[in-house]
This record gives structure tokens, sequence and C-alpha cells, in this order.
């Protein structure tokens, strides 16, 4: 399973993924951490700093991360580094937070990442 916002469950549904509707980022976070998904994928902003770092750090002891997601100049999209909280007023970018390598690479071979 996977959880997303609504704008993004239309390109995971269509690669074969079953979307999980959960409520707030913390949440949804809570939800890759303890296994009950594989992902969270947002390709909006939306969450701030404050929403991400302790997850985060949880996730990265876990052997996951937060990758920033973007749009290339083509208009598709892409997946770039890991986020950096230096901000907690800052938003984040639309982003894929995993656990799982190979999870991940599943993923990006799905959606062309």
């Amino acid at each position: 399973a996977v959880v997303s916002t609504q704008s993004t469950g239309e390109q995971l549904l269509g690669a074969g993924y079953q979307i999980e509707s959960v409520k707030g980022a913390g949440h949804k976070l809570g939800y890759v951490i303890t296994g009950k998904a594989s992902f969270f994928f947002t390709s909006k902003t939306g969450t701030f700093q404050w929403d991400t770092c302790g997850p985060h750090a949880i996730l990265r002891s876990l052997g996951g991360d937060i990758l920033s997601l973007g749009t290339a100049s083509n208009g598709r999209l892409r997946l770039g580094e890991a986020l950096r909280s230096n901000d907690s007023t800052a938003p984040n970018p639309g982003f894929i937070a995993h656990v799982s390598d190979q999870e991940l690479e599943r993923l990006r071979s799905s959606l062309n990442l």
C-alpha cells in the first residue's frame, strides 16, 4: 500500500499501487515507519520541515529516507536528493518517503522517475 495526496494518487493507481486514504503528513509518515505503507508520495508542497524532520530521522535509522520530488524541464517528475531540515518555517517540496530501497527502485521504474 502507498499513502499519497489526492493529486498524485491517480499516477500511482495507474502503476498498479493500492492507495490508502490517510489524513495528515505525520500520520502518513507513521504508516511508512510502521510498515503499513511502502511509501508516502506527494508531488505538491504543503508540508513543512517541522512535519518531516522527526519522522525523517526515524526513517533514516531504519535504512530509508525522504527524497525530494520535482518537475524536470520536460514536465515529468524527477527524484532528487534527501530533504534537508535547516529551516523549520520553510515548506518542503514534493517528496517520497520510503524504508526499502528495493521498493523505491520499483516505484522509480513504475513511474519513470
